[in-house]
């Protein structure tokens, strides 16, 4: 198994069910305001690599909003580049995400228009399958007749 430690902020958590899609796990974190009785805060939109538990080897996300999810989706230190695990949710406290074709939609807790809609890597296209042996060639092998 694996964790992961929430660093963002002091009292991130994660309230919500986790989504499987393609390669990646899908979760949302919350970050409640520090204001006592406050019913608003924020949260991240995070994404690891379903077999790991860790950052992912190629982008989740489209990070730059170019509609497309290439390495310029890629995060760059120093000479390195890494893949982006969480973005910033700007629409108040996020709820669960949906996932529809290669969007993934995420509703949140802010007035006006709540349903924040990102690009994320789709699921690669399942093997193509063998097709089966014709019919031509089989033949009756044997016959009984049974009466009664």
């Amino acid at each position: 198994g694996w964790f992961i430690r929430l660093t963002q902020n002091t009292g991130e958590r994660v309230i919500v069910d986790p989504d499987v899609f393609g390669d990646f796990l899908f979760f949302n974190t919350w970050i409640p305001e520090n204001t006592v009785c406050s019913a608003g805060g924020s949260g991240v939109l995070m994404s690891i690599d379903l077999v790991t538990g860790g950052r992912p080897e190629i982008a989740p996300f489209d990070l730059n909003g170019d509609n497309t999810i290439d390495s310029t989706d890629l995060l760059l230190s120093g000479s390195s580049t890494y893949a982006a695990t969480g973005q910033i949710f700007t629409r108040g406290l996020p709820a669960s995400s949906s996932f529809l074709t290669d969007y993934q939609y995420t509703p949140g807790t802010s007035g006006g228009s709540t349903i924040e809609k990102r690009r994320v890597r789709p699921p690669a296209p399942p093997p193509t399958p063998t097709p089966p042996t014709p019919l031509s060639n089989m033949k009756r092998n044997s016959w009984q007749e049974i009466r009664h």
